[in-house]
């Protein structure tokens, strides 16, 4: 049997607590950790992972969690990790990309892990190895769990490789570059109007537009977090549509599909000689 959690107020039902950093991480910690655990999420919804501040009520909340598990590379995370870990001395901090094969540009780290289904199974499996170690007890469920979960993410990414594989090469424009690893997987290209958090510069938008308008591009990506207003204006100037995505939602295989089938409208939309 489990050994039952914190009586602290703060988690009335028992069960132990474990803290991630965004949405998607607490789908998938939840398959992975099963039913008696609770996953506690700082970056709440409709919040930038980038610049999201932690309340001093959630950095007390951590102290009843035996794991942090933070995504690896978020800038919140970079910047606030000492005071998370002074949080509570005793507390497992675990990097979930630990181990995995990172993109990294202009000397900085993309952390946009969770929108590639591998990249996701090296996720799992790093969280697998932190409950083992926290919880050995359930070591066997937590394995169980993975091999299930890995075996549905399996799914996933096989209905979205077929999805996608008469589109392979082409581009898509998108705000701020979150779909680096998605890209990479499944050989896409995103043309990212934002980059490294900066607005683009005047001469960037317009060298953006001849891009777009070179390569019939006829949608603009742009996560529900930002602010559409250069993305309109861009859309405005190549006769596009703005289509909001949220990489940053909870249903982390729902929006995996969103995405997907979004993306495919995108080219389809466009002249046959598009690229």
């Amino acid at each position: 049997m489990m050994v039952a959690g914190c009586k602290s107020p703060t988690n009335p039902d028992k069960k132990k607590v474990l803290t991630v950093s965004i949405m998607p991480q607490k789908y998938i910690t939840g398959q992975i950790a099963g039913k008696n655990y609770r996953v506690n999420v700082l970056v709440p919804p409709g919040a930038s992972p980038a610049t999201y501040e932690p309340t001093p009520r959630q950095l007390e909340k951590l102290s009843h969690s035996p794991a942090y598990l933070r995504v690896g590379h978020i800038g919140f995370e970079k910047a606030w990790i000492e005071k998370i870990r002074d949080a509570s001395k005793n507390m497992e901090v675990v990097d979930c990309s630990k181990g995995l094969k990172l993109i990294e540009r202009n000397g900085r780290v993309d952390p946009h892990i969770w929108t590639s289904p591998e990249m996701v199974i090296g996720m799992a499996r790093n969280i697998s190895k932190a409950l083992k170690k926290i919880d050995p007890e359930n070591a066997r469920q937590f394995e169980n769990n993975f091999q299930t979960f890995t075996k549905d993410v399996r799914e996933l990414q096989e209905k979205m490789h077929s999805m996608l594989k008469t589109n392979r090469e082409k581009s898509f424009l998108i705000y701020h570059p979150a779909l680096a690893y998605y890209s990479r997987e499944f050989g896409v290209k995103q043309i990212p109007i934002e980059t490294e958090g900066k607005e683009p510069s005047a001469s960037h938008m317009q060298q953006i537009i001849r891009t777009a308008q070179n390569k019939n591009i006829k949608t603009v990506l742009i996560q529900q977090q930002f602010d559409q207003s250069s993305a309109k204006t861009i859309a405005r100037e190549i006769d596009a549509d703005v289509v909001t995505i949220n990489p940053l939602a909870e249903n982390w295989p729902e929006t995996m599909l969103d995405i997907t089938q979004k993306l495919v409208k995108t080219f389809k939309a466009r002249e046959d000689g598009g690229n």
